[in-house]
């Protein structure tokens, strides 16, 4: 019900295949998606998924996706494990799943979407958790993590926010991040608004940030201020001696069909946008 009446009128998923055009053009090393691949956690969701995709599977470019709550939207869904069984390798298994990205960065993929009654509200678990605090722990200065999570472990002020719409553990998360030696670069979903906010952006509690937060958006959601759709963001990583650097550009597409690059560099991500 939810789908036929409210999400099918927001999510315009004809604009994938031109993403995707442009992911390949790129020539990008690495595909990585925060969730909510779908809408309903339905078979045929995911089957449109892997066809949308499969040009750049045939590119040789890994993919890694972890499940937003909508890809575990039913209980049903959850204990088939359906995501896991329609997408196959994209999905890491076991979670978290964690790989190194070269130039002193590696990534930490984690697993925050459960099924509930009437909530929309995410949760890791305590190994996941434990997890993450060893990465995070084995993280010095100089070198940096990418965390790919569908839940935001903190939002700036203005973005509304309730229990039944968190991550249970954010507040760890949190602390966890903020007090990780290295660069961290925290790359989620959920919040369907692209933003990119820096360490010392205040959040709705008033805390500063601590991390890179870097919300994906959503490409197939249609609004005033993304009429065609929020587009797509690239990060591109590197580093040696003086330690790790990044850069990130947000794609979004324009009225000619192309697409309107805006860069942001390491310097300069105050806030976007």
């Amino acid at each position: 019900t939810n789908l036929w009446l409210n999400r099918r009128k927001k999510f315009n998923h004809d604009l994938m295949p031109a993403v995707v055009a442009e992911l390949r053009r790129l020539k990008i090393d690495l595909l990585a998606c925060s969730g909510d691949v779908t809408t309903s956690s339905l078979h045929s969701e995911f089957r449109r998924v892997r066809e949308t995709l499969a040009p750049l599977e045939s590119d040789g470019v890994p993919v890694v996706m972890v499940p937003g709550n909508h890809d575990r939207y039913t209980f049903r869904s959850a204990r088939k494990r359906r995501m896991e069984a329609e997408l196959g390798a994209w999905v890491p298994q076991p979670f978290p799943g964690v790989r190194a990205l070269g130039g002193g960065w590696s990534m930490i993929a984690m697993d925050s979407g459960v099924p509930n009654v009437w909530a929309s509200r995410g949760r890791i678990g305590g190994t996941q958790l434990e997890r993450l605090r060893e990465v995070a722990a084995s993280t010095p200065a100089g070198r940096g993590l990418v965390v790919l999570n569908h839940y935001p472990a903190i939002v700036p002020r203005g973005t509304p926010r309730a229990w039944s719409h968190d991550l249970a553990e954010q507040d760890a998360v949190h602390r966890i991040l903020s007090g990780c030696a290295g660069e961290v670069i925290y790359v989620h979903g959920h919040v369907h608004r692209p933003w990119l906010l820096g360490p010392e952006t205040v959040a709705a509690d008033g805390r500063p940030f601590g991390f890179v937060s870097l919300n994906c958006g959503s490409p197939c959601m249609l609004g005033r201020r993304h009429p065609r759709g929020q587009g797509f963001w690239t990060l591109e990583l590197g580093g040696g001696d003086g330690g790790v650097t990044w850069s990130t550009t947000h794609h979004t597409p324009g009225g000619d069909g192309r697409f309107e690059a805006t860069p942001v560099a390491m310097t300069d991500a105050g806030a976007y946008p």
